[in-house]
Formats: structure tokens, C-alpha cells, sequence
């Protein structure tokens, strides 16, 4: 029998006519449907939980920083806000972190060049430091500082996978950043030596 004559056939047949078991059938594929949507739901879901935990991670970070008296900071102690991030996050999250320094050091505010990088850290070097030659990856996202003012940036990498990448949901780096001027010295400088492992 030809492919056509089986085509013109089946719809005639006992076997197209015969119902018994389709709401099995049906069961299962609105099962099968339920459960993709249950888990594509609980995914976005976490993932928003993530992102939201990454933004509150940052504005923490950077408002402990700003608060801080005293015209040096160690990397001691920045080591110890990199694990105050991770203590923030899941417990199977990693946060990459890296805070950095800027400082207008000609030109007006509204200038784009005049900006440079008094310095710049990353807990165990997991992020490459910046500098001034660098400036231009943050530049856009600078606020106005008028000259011999230093903006504290604070930046905060988290890589959340969902499990999903089968149906397209892989995985994804959540990205945190803020700078926010000192509020009780006018610049800081940076001292000690950090670690080099991380947990």
C-alpha cells in the first residue's frame, strides 16, 4: 500500500474511530505540559531571587565601604566583604567581586576624560584590576564628580545556572554595580596584602 493510500485510509479505520484510552493519552500530555511549565516557572522564579540577592549584596558592600573612617582601607578587609557577599548568596553561588577607586583629576564634572584609577582590587585576583587606560569598561556608568572627587565602585559578578540549558534557560552571570562617594573622608588609599585563595 502507498504512502497516499494509507493516508486516505487511516480516518477510516478501526483504529481512528476507536477512543478507548485517550484520556490517558491526553492525562499524559497535559501532565508532561504542567511540569515544563512548573519547572520554567520556578527557574525564573530563583533566577529573579539571584539577581535580587546580587543587587542588595551590592548596595551593602558598597554602603559598609562608604561608611568607613579613616583615610586607608586594607585588603583584609575587603577580602572580608567579599565573603560578606557570598554570606549574602547561596551557599552554592560564587561571588567574584572587585572595588576600585576613581578619582577626578582635571576637567569639570561633565567632562568624559579627566577621570583616573587611584586603585583597584579583587579578592584572590579573580577579576582583572582596573586602570586608567582601562577606565573606559565603567566610564558609562559613572556619575558626574566634580575635581578632587572620589567615587568608591563596587562591582559583583554572580553565575547562576538553572539546570535548563536543554530548553534554551543556560547559564547566566548576574552582574551588581554601584559607586557612591565616601561619606566621611574624601578619599581612601589601600594597604595590606589580600588573599590569594578564596572558599
Amino acid at each position: 500500500m502507498s504512502f497516499a493510500k494509507l493516508l486516505r485510509w487511516l480516518p477510516r479505520s478501526r483504529f481512528a474511530r476507536d477512543s478507548r484510552g485517550s484520556i490517558v493519552i491526553d492525562s499524559l500530555g497535559g501532565i508532561l505540559l504542567l511540569s515544563l511549565g512548573a519547572s520554567a516557572f520556578f527557574s525564573f522564579w530563583e533566577a529573579y531571587q539571584v539577581q535580587n540577592r546580587v543587587q542588595k549584596a551590592t548596595y551593602t558592600i558598597s554602603d559598609l565601604i562608604s561608611r568607613q573612617r579613616g583615610t586607608t582601607l586594607s585588603r583584609t578587609f575587603l577580602d572580608g566583604m567579599e565573603q560578606t557577599a557570598e554570606f549574602l548568596m547561596h551557599d552554592d553561588q560564587n561571588a567574584v567581586m572587585r572595588i576600585s577607586q576613581v578619582r577626578r583629576t582635571s576637567g569639570v564634572a561633565t567632562d568624559t576624560a579627566g577621570l583616573a584609577i587611584d586603585w583597584s582590587y579583587s579578592p584572590c585576583s579573580a577579576k582583572t584590576a582596573l586602570t586608567t587606560a582601562t577606565i573606559s569598561q565603567v566610564r558609562t556608568k559613572l556619575p558626574l564628580i566634580d575635581l578632587g572627587a572620589s567615587l568608591i565602585v563596587v562591582e559583583i559578578d554572580v553565575e547562576y545556572d538553572p539546570g535548563m540549558s536543554e530548553v534554551g534557560f543556560g547559564k547566566m552571570t548576574y552582574r551588581g554595580f554601584l559607586s557612591s562617594l565616601p561619606r566621611f573622608e574624601q578619599q581612601f588609599g589601600l594597604t595590606g596584602t589580600g588573599t590569594t585563595t578564596c572558599l
